[in-house]
């Protein structure tokens, strides 16, 4: 397999500290008081995010409904559903849609997306968006909290699904972003080519320890 083309457009350096402007969440962010819990990352993937008017969005793990939050309340036209296979994620992401009355807006779903992403009929949505664990499953220390565990570890959920799922439920044209190690970026691209996707955006964080790629492409069928 020959590498794939990169985008034409050069990768993008952000600093590894940010400032981001959450002013427009004016309430409590619900989460679990122990176990896993939003980071930067997501509130990076967030930021990359610029859907059209009326797009349709469905989001990979989905943990406290932060994206979701972030991008309705940004985009008051778009509508997202969010798969979350934790329980007590997933009911802090619907009291959060509740809190900020956006229940016409963001659907949580509690349930494995291995399963449940079938459900949907070919060219569902117009947009895919994952911040998905980054370890691979068999490597490096689980976490003996199980929820953390989840969340880092590609235990139920890996980019490989992600993407190959996405290639089914996108429109063509539509996007998928997520964020990723950089250490994994060429194995990210080559299962982007697989699916018939093109690279558009490619933004790096980079970091003392564990810098990230925020990518976004377009899939071409």
């Amino acid at each position: 397999m020959t590498d794939p083309e990169f985008p034409k457009k050069p990768i993008i350096k952000l600093e590894e500290e940010r400032e981001f402007d959450l002013s427009f969440l004016d309430k409590e962010i619900i989460q679990p008081e122990k176990g896993y819990r939003f980071t930067a990352d997501a509130l990076l993937l967030a930021d990359t995010i610029h859907p059209q008017p009326n797009e349709t969005i469905l989001e990979f793990g989905g943990g406290c409904g932060i994206i979701p939050l972030i991008l309705a309340k940004k985009y008051p036209t778009v509508k997202i559903t969010s798969f979350e296979i934790q329980e007590e994620l997933a009911s802090c992401a619907k009291k959060n849609v509740e809190l900020y009355e956006l229940q016409n807006q963001i659907v949580i779903l509690n349930e494995d997306a291995r399963e449940g992403w079938q459900k949907f009929t070919n060219g569902s949505f117009q947009r895919v968006v994952s911040n998905p664990p980054y370890r691979e499953s068999g490597k490096g220390k689980l976490n003996p909290s199980s929820d953390k565990a989840i969340a880092r570890h590609e235990i139920s959920l890996n980019l490989n699904d992600i993407i190959q799922w996405s290639s089914f439920l996108l429109q063509p044209g539509g996007r998928l972003n997520f964020i990723f190690p950089s250490s994994r970026y060429r194995e990210a691209t080559l299962l982007l080519e697989k699916n018939n996707f093109d690279l558009t955006n490619i933004e790096e964080v980079k970091r003392t320890r564990n810098s990230v790629k925020i990518l976004e492409a377009c899939y071409k069928p």
